[in-house]
């Protein structure tokens, strides 16, 4: 599913005002059953259901709404974080403490320059960009206070402090989300009735927009270059020559259980993923600096900037004709080359080869013409 970042702080409240007066609306055109003798009553009544409609919403509705978005947010403003310090977390509990000081509070302990100091993530890297000011958890828990009382006239407390928030990937996520998950202690007081209660607030969302650290930090060590890659999912689900060569040129990620998952590439970790494992084809095109061309690896991103690739063995690096050097553009992909694994993978065995010149340049225009009107960039004969 998609994400909805909002843009500001004021566009975050505005929403939840909005929501609150449907809820208010709902509820005061309710039919009301019963007769009842004291004219307090009835207003009495439809208050402690617009609070209690309120608490439930809450928990449905505002709540997780507030998580998904810090969250996001959160994320994004750690990617920016790694590409600019250049490194990248140790493990997942150092990213996950990194991730709640980001998405509760919206800072960090900033290492850049030797500041070590606990700063606002603008501050730290000295974005001219808002990416977390405004959009904490904290801050949307006292804007949802705040519409509270100046909607409602109800006086409510959120709090989570002494839980902590997680980060997670597993079957539930599956490889293209990301999941969060914390503990909230809320109560609501509408002056006649008080609720007071703990809640687990769960998030999943997609990750999608966010540079993905891999790339933007390992290039960076790996190269001394940086370039990098925003996740995207692919809609390729068979694959061939021509579908490997448009994966190729777009640069998107597909499930692969050997990969390298969402969460993982925030760490040093180098270790597969069956349940969230991802990856994406290098670009030479996009990556054409000299230095890449020395890296006699799979263009595939967890082996290019990894040590595990499955059949990364001397003798198992191979070519693949018209895509390595292809006639229609003629050294576009110019170094591209797979592993054995990964030709099998992507139903290249047959195109595979050694030392230039492609066997199969002959046929390279017949075979490619489906690319024609698919991809802009590549000319057709």
């Amino acid at each position: 599913m998609a994400i909805s970042v909002f843009p500001s702080k004021r566009g975050f409240f505005f929403t939840i005002i909005a929501m609150l007066i449907v809820s208010v609306l709902f509820v005061s055109f309710m039919p009301k059953s019963g007769v009842t003798l004291v004219h307090k009553i009835p207003s009495t009544e439809s208050r402690i259901n617009v609070a209690n409609d309120f608490v439930e919403t809450l928990k449905t509705s505002y709540l997780p709404m507030a998580l998904r978005t810090s969250s996001y947010s959160a994320l994004n403003s750690l990617s920016e974080y790694t590409k600019a310090y250049g490194s990248l977390f140790t493990d997942y509990d150092d990213l996950n403490t990194n991730f709640a000081e980001m998405m509760l509070n919206g800072s960090i302990f900033c290492r850049l320059g030797g500041q070590n100091a606990v700063m606002a993530v603008e501050d730290c890297i000295g974005s001219s960009e808002t990416l977390m000011m405004g959009r904490d958890f904290t801050r949307r828990l006292r804007d949802i206070e705040n519409a509270s009382v100046s909607t409602l006239q109800l006086q409510t407390a959120l709090n989570y402090s002494g839980f902590n928030a997680v980060l997670f990937q597993n079957n539930a996520t599956g490889p293209f989300q990301v999941g969060v998950k914390i503990t909230i202690n809320f109560s609501v007081n509408a002056g006649l009735a008080w609720w007071n209660d703990t809640k687990d607030v769960e998030v999943i969302f997609s990750f999608e927009g966010i540079e993905d650290p891999l790339y933007s930090v390992k290039s960076q060590s790996d190269l001394g270059l940086l370039y990098t890659n925003v996740f995207n999912r692919t809609n390729i689900t068979s694959w061939n020559i021509t579908n490997t060569f448009l994966e190729i040129e777009w640069r998107k990620y597909r499930y692969e259980k050997n990969g390298s998952a969402f969460l993982t590439r925030f760490t040093s970790l180098d270790e597969a993923s069956e349940c969230c494992g991802i990856e994406s084809l290098i670009n030479p095109f996009a990556m054409d600096d000299a230095v890449v061309g020395n890296v006699e690896r799979p263009y595939v991103d967890w082996c290019f900037f990894g040590t595990r690739c499955p059949g990364d063995q001397p003798g198992a690096l191979w070519n693949i004709s018209c895509i390595t050097d292809t006639a229609q553009s003629p050294e576009k992909f110019y170094r591209f080359s797979l592993d054995t694994y990964h030709a099998s993978t992507y139903n290249l065995t047959d195109f595979v080869y050694g030392a230039e010149p492609d066997p199969n340049a002959a046929q390279c225009n017949g075979m490619m013409q489906a690319v024609c009107g698919i991809d802009p960039d590549t000319p057709c004969i």
